[in-house]
Order: structure tokens, then sequence, then C-alpha cells
């Protein structure tokens, strides 16, 4: 008689123990390249060439110009004159003209 309560409790054991798939991470939030972009922040893409600015204007002091087609986490929303706000996937963060990024 004392198998079945022990062999229910060690089946009820392993079933809450063992987990198929677990995120961790926000429900709104996206992923560029392995880097998640949590709300109100979208991944795209700024193309190669794009200049990134201290500001929202292109005459602040710019932070870097992209060698390559670069994933980003961009606002939803344009700030100044036509600007997005971006975080690079090494953590760097800065403004890019609106037209230079893109789904």
């Amino acid at each position: 008689m004392r198998i079945v309560p022990a062999i229910t409790l060690a089946l009820a054991s392993a079933c809450a123990g063992t987990s198929a798939s677990r995120d961790t991470g926000p429900a709104n939030s996206a992923r560029v390249n392995g880097q998640s972009c949590a709300a109100p922040l979208v991944s795209l893409v700024a193309h190669r060439g794009t200049e990134i600015y201290a500001a929202p204007d292109a005459n602040s002091a710019l932070v870097g110009t992209l060698k390559s087609d670069t994933p980003v986490c961009a606002q939803t929303v344009s700030e100044g004159f036509g600007f997005r706000r971006v975080k690079l996937t090494d953590g760097r963060t800065g403004f890019v003209a609106e037209q230079s990024i893109s789904n």
C-alpha cells in the first residue's frame, strides 16, 4: 500500500520540476541579434553609413557611423526633427535620422 503514494509523489515531483521552455523576458519585448528590445523600443535595422548623433539634431556631436547594416532597438516615435533614439547591440545609444532605419 505504501508504494502507490510513493509513486504518486515521485511522478508529481518529476512533472513539477521540468519544463520544455521558459521565457523569462517581458511579454512585450523583441529580439535583435540576441538583444532584447523592451517596450516601448522596437527591433529595426539601421542602414550602412548611418550617422549616430548624441542628440536628435544633425548639428550635435557625432557618436559614430555604421559600417554595415546594424540591428538596433529604436523608439517608436521621433524626436526633434525626424530623429529616433536607438540602442545598439553593444549598449551604446544615440539618435539616427528616421529615414536611415527600416524593418
